[in-house]
């Protein structure tokens, strides 16, 4: 093409094809540059730009690979990036390990090591983080810098915005969620949390509480009972125990509709004089263990 390595004085074995590629170029080796104005590069050897303006900006950095209408177009350094798809991770300027395939796929990253953004939208909105995995259309879309999350799935973990430490697996699971330290695996599980924090919700529709704190339901359809408990079984059939020591037995749903043969059970005065009551108050919070973290709350 038109002045395709114009200024190339040093390397070998590059494959320039399009007008101004390379143009800018003294030395540069095993490149493959396809495109308008792509790869105006230095010293960035083992690059791969195809598209228009791909890998425009890179000047020190190597093992790229760009292709895609501006892919990585502002990229200036970063090592072994993987960017594929229209605009996808058209703002980044730095970053190293990163990959983002799909259309828009972390549109406006701008710094950062280490995240996945896979599919349309995936990541829109992150501008700086380090080690995200977002895969799915509009995965973690309007994170923007939360760390070491993985969303994976259509919408999952769309709303978390600053929000940390938090997994979100299937379409979308925690799709309205901005609390952290949370992990939701499911079709639509714990899609009603907004604010809560150190949740887990395994399930098909799962669900906690919106603002919940120490929730964990395993069940479809299953909803939790309260704060700090652990609720099993699907839809309304359920039990669940409270973490907070004051739970010693597992309560469940009692439903007359699913027995058969109910008879007055013939445990007398015997059975009921071998019942201890007892009395007790909780302790104070100064009283109470520094290990047990679960009792931070306790007033």
């Amino acid at each position: 093409g038109k002045n395709a390595g114009l200024t190339l004085t040093d390397g070998s074995e590059n494959v320039l094809i399009g007008a101004d590629t390379m143009n800018a170029v003294t030395g540069n080796g095993a490149c493959t540059i396809v495109g308008v104005a792509a790869g105006k590069v230095n010293n960035v050897n083992g690059t791969t730009a195809m598209g228009w303006h791909a890998l425009n900006a890179l000047t020190t950095s190597a093992g790229n690979t760009a292709v895609g209408y501006k892919a990585a177009q502002k990229v200036t350094t970063g090592n072994d990036n993987t960017v594929l798809g229209y605009n996808a991770m058209q703002n980044a300027t730095t970053g190293e390990y990163t990959v983002a395939i799909g259309s828009q796929a972390g549109y406006t990253f701008t710094t950062g090591d280490g995240c996945v953004f896979v599919g349309f939208n995936a990541g829109y909105a992150t501008t700086t983080c380090q080690n995200n995995v977002l895969i799915g259309q509009s995965a973690g879309d309007s994170v923007t810098t939360a760390t070491s999350c993985t969303f994976i799935g259509m919408n999952a973990g769309q709303a978390c915005t600053t929000d940390n430490n938090s997994t979100c697996v299937g379409r979308n699971a925690g799709n309205a969620m901005t609390g952290q330290r949370n992990t939701l695996l499911g079709y639509y599980a714990g899609s009603n949390i907004v604010q809560g924090t150190k949740n887990t919700i395994v399930g098909h529709n799962a669900a906690s509480k919106v603002d919940a704190t120490n929730q964990h339901v395993f069940g479809h359809d299953c909803t939790s009972v309260g704060d700090t408990t652990m609720t099993l079984g699907a839809e309304t059939n359920t039990c669940s125990i409270s973490l907070d020591g004051s739970d010693t037995s597992w309560a469940a749903a009692s439903d007359i509709r699913l027995k058969d043969n109910v008879e007055d059970s013939l445990a007398g005065l015997d059975f009921i004089n071998e019942l201890r009551p007892i009395t007790y108050k909780w302790k104070a919070k100064k009283d109470v263990p520094q290990d047990m973290d679960e009792y931070e709350d306790l007033d």
